[in-house]
């Protein structure tokens, strides 16, 4: 599970690159963990799916239900989409 980087600003490019280069290191499934620190929009999502190994996607943002249900609609069966709160 990895968080788009969020100390510092990364626009879309840069975030796709940074799962592209965590996907190439490792050889498990990545999910894309979204929060409101590091929001992840679907198309960006689709993106990183289709240059990443997964493609898996968890919301952390709230409300939660909401925001899966907006993944699944905005990514057309392209992710997995889990849904939680820690």
């Amino acid at each position: 599970m990895v968080m788009p980087p969020s100390f510092m600003p990364a626009g879309p490019q840069e975030v796709l690159e940074f799962y592209r280069a965590i996907s190439n290191a490792v050889e498990i499934p990545i999910f894309i963990q979204d929060t409101s620190s590091a929001p992840v929009s679907p198309g960006l999502a689709c993106r990183i799916a289709e240059n990443a190994l997964g493609p898996l996607y968890k919301s952390g943002n709230l409300p939660a239900p909401l925001r899966v249900a907006e993944m699944v609609t905005g990514t057309a069966g392209k992710l997995t989409v889990f849904g939680g709160q820690a």
